[in-house]
């Protein structure tokens, strides 16, 4: 299994605790209050990019009762060349593994740029270029329910962009999470020979763009699993 690292998968904060609680025979579990303030998302993408994250146990369990166990990285890294400009860079990794034993690892740089944050495109650790296309800017005050398409990007074999693999559009939405918090989100499709697949990946935000917690949700063996 071969976790795919798409523009942008790294796009999430620190792990925080969910809590819980409740009883009764019938619980009740109450819809996400909407916060009457704005969220600044710009800002919170920005921060993983430029402070970094390290995401360390996110799980997921499938039908069959594995647990899938994900570990995600942004380290940022000095400026570098993309395309033959210099631009800011990021290098990410992601891991999963199943049941505790590793099962996958990918690694690759992300080149971005600031004010409004942008993601230009990224190199795996296989040589894959993926060359992004902005459509609009991340909201810097938005409300929940909100969203739009975000970028278009074109993945190629290697750098010298003559043959291409697969397309991709990311939307940006913000949703419910709590009365003063949101999750910011980016849904990437990929279009491969046909195929297409998904991922999401949010993080809870403050109104100010501080992030305080992360899930992720894509497919593995043909199931919709959502890491948190």
């Amino acid at each position: 299994m071969k976790i795919k690292l798409f523009a942008g998968i790294l796009l999430s904060g620190v792990l925080t605790a969910c809590g819980g609680g409740g009883g009764g025979s019938t619980p009740v579990i109450a819809p996400a209050p909407t916060p009457t303030t704005t969220f600044n998302m710009d800002a919170a993408v920005a921060s993983t990019f430029t402070t970094g994250i390290n995401l360390q146990g996110l799980s997921a369990k499938d039908s069959a009762g594995n647990t899938y166990t994900l570990t995600a990285v942004n380290t940022p890294v000095a400026d570098d060349k993309f395309l033959g400009v210099t631009q800011k860079k990021v290098i990410q990794g992601v891991s999963v593994s199943v049941n505790g034993i590793p099962a996958s690892v990918g690694s690759g740089s992300l080149y971005y740029a600031l004010s409004p944050t942008r993601i230009l495109g990224n190199v795996s650790d296989i040589g894959n270029v993926t060359v992004n296309q902005q459509l609009t800017s991340l909201p810097t005050a938005g409300t929940v329910s909100t969203s739009g398409a975000y970028s278009t990007g074109v993945t190629y074999s290697n750098s010298s962009l003559a043959i291409q693999l697969s397309t991709n559009t990311t939307l940006w939405s913000l949703e419910a999470d709590s009365a003063t918090t949101a999750w910011a989100c980016m849904t990437t499709t990929t279009i491969q020979s046909g195929s297409s697949s998904t991922f999401k990946n949010c993080y809870r935000i403050s109104s100010a763009g501080v992030i305080s917690g992360a899930k992720f949700t894509l497919s593995i063996a043909g199931q919709t699993l959502t890491f948190q």
